[in-house]
């Protein structure tokens, strides 16, 4: 359901949030290579994310990324809002254009809906901090 941009972003997120007290400011490089991530396609996520305040980012040798606010005031659905677009709830999951500019719905929009508002509820009560405390419960660290 997610694309892989909005995955890579919130695994992303996730990271930093775990490793930003300790290590400060994180390089792309480091980043891209501890999650197995493309640099170029992480590169373009993490600008996007640095330029709506999520993150900080600083150019240079000493440069890199780190949270520009604390992971528990970072709400998914905010996130989403970024990578996806601030309709990705309200679009056609299987993409036909009349679901979402029209007011003729497919039959599987209508099935969806009960699905899509549960969906964008958790979104919108989930935070990056509720994945980090998850995952460090579930494994004790952060294995991608």
């Amino acid at each position: 359901m997610l694309s892989s941009k909005s995955r890579y972003a919130f695994r992303a997120l996730v990271f930093l949030a775990l490793k930003d007290k300790e290590e400060g400011k994180i390089g792309i490089n480091y980043i891209s290579s501890s999650l197995d991530i493309p640099k170029p396609f992480l590169a373009k996520i993490m600008q996007d994310l640095a330029r709506m305040k999520v993150l900080n980012s600083l150019k240079g040798p000493r440069g890199g990324f780190s949270m520009a606010k604390p992971a528990n005031e970072i709400r998914l659905v905010e996130i989403l809002e970024i990578i996806e677009g601030s309709d990705f709830f309200d679009r056609c999951l299987i993409g036909i254009s009349s679901c979402t500019e029209g007011e003729i719905r497919c039959p599987f929009f209508t099935r969806y809906d009960k699905i899509r508002k549960q969906l964008k509820e958790l979104f919108e009560n989930s935070t990056i901090q509720n994945l980090v405390d998850e995952i460090k419960t579930c494994n004790g660290n952060f294995n991608v």
